[in-house]
């Protein structure tokens, strides 16, 4: 069964390694694309950009983690826009609420009050507006599939002879929460 479009794209890698070791393999090959990509590695953490000539307002920016697993170490990457971007993004849904809730109570207000509830023809506009939104995040990973899928396979070839396959992961709010608090920390170093 196919998985349900996603806003953030994630993914999971199994490697069979160590987290330790799993880390120092990323930190050599990180230091392998300094030159092209734009890639940060705290701790447990990393970011993978697109290099500066091949980046677009809709580009990908690649954020995962590494994790402890019974058998090795669980790398749970999420695929997002650049942040200023998710932001607007998010606050575009956040204006569209404020004004689906006060276009459509001052429309309820004018119709109890007896006038005709004009106002109301904004609540099916805010919602097409919404869905809009909604389309175009599946529009900008549409125009960076290839992009998103070269990260994929830098981060996996950094495992050259070591055993690594791709793994369903939790996307709770436990798991993003997770990314999006370690994220903070590189921003500042960030490309």
């Amino acid at each position: 069964m196919a998985r349900p479009p996603e806003l953030r794209p994630h993914f999971g890698l199994f490697v069979a390694l160590g987290v330790e070791d799993t880390v120092e393999q990323l930190r050599l090959r990180f230091a392998e694309l300094r030159g092209d990509w734009n890639a940060h590695l705290t701790g447990t953490f990393a970011q993978l950009v697109a290099p500066r000539r091949q980046r677009r307002v809709w580009s990908p920016w690649l954020s995962f983690t590494v994790r402890e697993h019974p058998e090795g170490s669980l790398l749970v990457g999420f695929f997002a826009p650049h942040p200023s971007v998710w932001t607007m993004y998010i606050a575009g849904y956040a204006i569209l609420a404020f004004l689906l809730l006060g276009l459509g109570f001052f429309g309820l207000s004018q119709w109890l009050a007896g006038e005709a509830p004009t106002m109301l023809w904004s609540v099916p506009i805010c919602l097409a507006l919404a869905a809009i939104l909604y389309l175009s995040a599946f529009l900008g990973q549409s125009l960076t599939a290839s992009q998103m899928r070269e990260m994929r396979e830098l981060i996996q070839a950094s495992f050259a002879g070591v055993q690594t396959h791709w793994v369903d992961v939790d996307t709770s709010e436990e798991a993003s929460g997770l990314l999006e608090g370690s994220t903070k920390e590189l921003l500042h170093s960030g490309p």
